[in-house]
């Protein structure tokens, strides 16, 4: 069920209502759901991942990690977020709470990096105190020699699963 939502949520951020849209509440084959605005004010939301708490970590392209208050949609920007290369498909991009976040404080998230004028995707593990991430591990970095000088195709969705971190690039 938190997958629909996550996926209702996620497209509802991306195709945010119009005015040549005016559909309030939407049919599928599987399911009906209303769309509302939630929280915007993002350059492109590219991942989301929920806290026990029920808030949401949502990651922009533009380089940020946002928490968004699960009650009033107000978001707050997670500090200690590292460089991210920000142009065409790259920057930050998707984000997983770790399935024992509540003991762990455990947050996964992947990003452009950039090295001199090439990049590729990273795969980045810190523990998050309130909004701020600590201790930041790389769990995985491409040799510099595969770094790429286009700014497109760096993939990344994240997938714990059965103590296995899965991400695509």
């Amino acid at each position: 069920m938190q997958r629909y939502i996550l996926f209702i949520l996620f497209n509802s951020l991306i195709y945010p209502r119009s005015a040549d849209w005016d559909a309030d509440t939407v049919q599928t084959s599987f399911l009906s759901y209303k769309v509302e605005l939630f929280s915007d004010g993002y350059v492109i939301p590219w991942g989301m991942s929920f806290l026990p708490d029920g808030d949401l970590l949502v990651s922009d392209i533009s380089g940020k990690i946002y928490r968004v208050n699960r009650n009033d949609g107000k978001k707050a920007m997670i500090s200690g977020v590292p460089k991210v290369f920000y142009k065409g498909q790259g920057g930050m991009l998707d984000v997983e709470v770790h399935p024992e976040f509540e003991k762990n404080n455990l947050v996964y998230f992947s990003f452009s990096d950039l090295v001199g004028n090439t990049s590729f995707t990273a795969i980045v593990r810190a523990k998050l105190i309130e909004d701020q991430l600590i201790n930041l591990e790389t769990i995985y970095k491409a040799d510099e020699i595969n770094y790429s000088k286009s700014n497109y195709h760096f993939g990344s969705r994240i997938v714990l699963d059965n103590q296995y971190l899965y991400f695509s690039i």
